[in-house]
């Protein structure tokens, strides 16, 4: 794994402007799924919310030159977002780039960062790298 790849996978703040660094152009961002879920024990008790509270979870693929170079799942508790709550629901929208405009500080909670091992999730991803993260 090369130096960018870990501190794209351990980046506590915006992927998106690391890869616009390292690659020397925006990552286009696409949605890949997005949906509104019940936060379960594990989830409640990261956020310190209640069992069955509204969540979103986005999952996004970040690209240079139509290559997949991270996969990335957020989750955000919908009571937390007011204003921000339209710009969360635009999933071509990167989070960093959203906090950033609201001029809101931040850091995120990785609680998972792997390679897809799985060869269907591989052979669509490629060299993809996957974290999972708490905004």
């Amino acid at each position: 794994m090369t130096n960018e790849q870990k501190a794209l996978l351990i980046s506590d703040g915006s992927v998106t402007s690391l890869l616009e660094v390292f690659a020397g152009q925006t990552p286009e961002i696409k949605g890949i799924k997005q949906n509104i879920i019940k936060a379960n024990k594990r989830i409640s008790m990261e956020f310190k919310i209640k069992e069955n509270d509204e969540v979103i979870r986005r999952g996004v693929t970040l690209e240079i030159n139509k290559e997949i170079i991270i996969y990335a799942i957020s989750l955000a508790p919908l009571s937390r977002l007011n204003t921000l709550k339209e710009d969360f629901l635009n999933e071509e929208k990167p989070i960093g780039k959203i906090l950033k405009e609201h001029k809101i500080e931040y850091r995120r909670e990785i609680f998972k960062i792997s390679i897809p091992k799985d060869d269907s999730f591989k052979n669509f991803f490629k060299n993809a790298l996957m974290r999972e993260y708490n905004t």
